[in-house]
């Protein structure tokens, strides 16, 4: 009877025991569901993010985004940009092709075949103000003067502090005037280099090397026309002229204020 009553007793213990252990399962099953489904959503905002920053440089240069790239060194001077391909990445150099900057008055126009930088997209976030060596080859600017003979004033109300060297390869620069048929001003394969460099915490200076200008150029009547009639016009009508000349510009250096600066 005793035995019999302890294994009565022990019953309820042991059909007890698979209820709690059910118990426990149904309650971690919510609990480890939760973490699965923020790992999930952990990975997905990761993979994304890396995809984002790979690529940043790909959707910013092969879209119109490489536009306002541009636009964002030039549009403080009251110019507008675009070019028609760049290539770079985050370290990358960026280079940019077929580049055109014009005023809202198309009174200054500049193309340019290669605008060269030797830092990539990372270089200019971290660093705008110090943009690296900038090399610019093939540029052309064009200066149209209004009536009065006024050249377009190209002038910054931002404040400015970027420094930096560059390079000029088979530039040219054409000046007009309305009232004068030929331009008074028609210069090709120009070679120079130049820096804006910092003098003082409150200045700039835009220093350029010597360089020349025409290397034994034939002459001919077309520059007696062009040229004589800038200081002697009478001269320009009954002059002949022949030979060679060559030409060379001096260093050249102008100070740069922060602010108001006129660049023309």
């Amino acid at each position: 009877m005793q035995n019999s009553d302890m294994q009565n007793s022990e019953a309820p213990k042991s059909s007890g025991s698979p209820v709690h252990g059910s118990s426990l399962t149904a309650d971690a099953a919510p609990g480890r569901l939760r973490w699965r489904r923020a790992f999930v959503a952990s990975s997905i905002v990761c993979v994304l993010t890396i995809l984002l920053t790979v690529t940043a440089p790909l959707i910013t240069l092969q879209t119109s985004l490489r536009n306002a790239l541009l636009n964002s060194a030039f549009a403080h001077y009251g110019l507008s940009t675009t070019c028609e391909s760049a290539d770079g990445g985050w370290t990358t150099p960026l280079t940019f092709y077929n580049v055109r900057i014009i005023d809202p008055e198309e009174r200054f126009r500049s193309t340019v075949n290669e605008i060269r930088l030797t830092r990539g997209l990372w270089g200019l976030l971290t660093n705008g103000d110090d943009p690296g060596l900038i090399t610019l080859n093939g540029p052309r600017v064009e200066l149209h003067a209004d009536e009065n003979g006024h050249l377009p004033l190209l002038t910054s109300e931002t404040k400015s502090s970027a420094t930096f060297p560059f390079l000029v390869h088979d530039g040219a620069l054409l000046v007009t005037v309305p009232w004068r048929e030929l331009p008074i001003v028609d210069l090709e394969e120009l070679d120079f280099d130049g820096s804006i460099a910092r003098t003082d915490k409150h200045s700039r200076v835009l220093r350029l090397s010597g360089f020349q200008v025409f290397d034994h150029e034939p002459l001919s009547d077309a520059h007696s026309h062009q040229n004589l009639a800038l200081v002697a016009p009478v001269l320009s009508q009954s002059t002949r002229i022949s030979g060679e000349a060559s030409a060379w510009v001096e260093p050249i250096e102008i100070r740069l204020p922060d602010t108001n600066t006129d660049v023309s």
